[in-house]
């Protein structure tokens, strides 16, 4: 056979060999989306200041207590120092580590604390905390009135986000009093 002619394959052959291109160039294509996709998952989030971190957080949860049917929470004044003092303690140690809670503002209320350490969305936390039924049970206790969130970071623009909810409730005088109430709940990212 003379060099310039090639020996031709049968069409189907050449179309095999056409869509074995094309599917090698697909997975190729998967696995590089697949890479970024990875990559970009565990990219550090692009987190708000400690304060408005705290108002998100006040936010999603009482979102989930209207959804549930529930009054939202009132923000608190009055119990912010102690949620400051244990977002700070949190973010010094870097342990979720619960503490008695005793009330600051209703003296003998029912009283509850969610904790956080993570570098991940307010809305994140949120759907965690509603994830882990003690969680849950804090942000949906019919119990509490009012609430303070505090946060506190490393610094203002790197490391996790440690924040503390810290809810009351009612007096020991109200009839709708229940002692048992009373909760805890912790969460942390890796």
């Amino acid at each position: 056979m003379p060099p310039h002619h090639r020996e031709r394959r049968p069409v189907s052959q050449r179309r095999c060999a056409g869509w074995l291109r094309y599917l090698r160039a697909a997975i190729a294509a998967t696995v590089v989306a697949a890479a970024v996709s990875a990559c970009s998952a565990d990219a550090p989030v692009d987190l708000p200041s400690p304060e408005d971190y705290a108002q998100q957080l006040h936010q999603g949860a009482n979102a989930e207590r209207v959804s549930a049917g529930l009054e939202p929470l009132e923000w608190s004044e009055c119990i912010l120092p102690v949620a400051q003092e244990r977002s700070e303690k949190v973010n010094e140690t870097g342990e979720l580590t619960h503490e008695p809670l005793a009330a600051t503002c209703n003296d003998g209320a029912t009283t509850g604390e969610n904790l956080s350490r993570a570098e991940d969305s307010p809305e994140r936390i949120v759907e965690m905390w509603m994830a882990s039924p003690g969680h849950e049970a804090n942000i949906l206790n019919p119990a509490f009135t009012t609430v303070a969130v505090a946060c506190a970071r490393e610094t203002e623009d790197a490391g996790p986000m440690s924040c503390s909810w810290v809810a009351e409730g009612l007096s020991p005088d109200d009839p709708d009093y229940d002692p048992d109430a009373q909760g805890e709940g912790t969460i942390t990212v890796d």
